[in-house]
């Protein structure tokens, strides 16, 4: 249901309307990594093969993709209590969140000026549909 929403299957660890949800998915990202090491692991290679031909990302190997993933979670909680996504620079309760929101609108404003940005269609995507912009 997701996937046919949402296009893929890149569920966030926090996914509000379905945390199970978001939960399994990092529990399945965890067990593949410990397949991957030789490790003890409940991810058969039947179960990999099956995740992998749905569009299911078993990996998320770069980290500055996982924090950007990570943050934007936060962003949706943000947004659930607040109704907006205007977190402040120096937002005291969670730093972190204002800088990368601040970052955010600077390269989404680069990325429509047509200028080389670190956006990607995908996260302007994701932020544009809880009216970031």
């Amino acid at each position: 249901m997701f996937k046919a929403e949402k296009g893929h299957c890149n569920i966030p660890q926090r996914y509000q309307p379905n945390r199970a949800l978001g939960k399994w998915v990092h529990k399945q990202r965890d067990e593949f990594k410990k397949h991957l090491l030789g490790e003890s692991s409940s991810l058969t290679l039947d179960r990999i093969i099956a995740l992998i031909q749905i569009g299911f990302q078993v990996s998320v190997d770069n980290l500055a993709e996982a924090l950007w993933h990570d943050r934007f979670d936060e962003l949706l909680v943000f947004f659930k209590i607040y109704g907006h996504c205007k977190v402040p620079q120096q937002y005291s309760e969670n730093r972190a969140l204002g800088k990368w929101v601040h970052r955010q609108r600077h390269e989404g404003k680069k990325l429509l000026l047509g200028k080389t940005s670190h956006m990607n269609t995908y996260r302007f995507e994701a932020l544009s549909q809880i009216n970031f912009f």
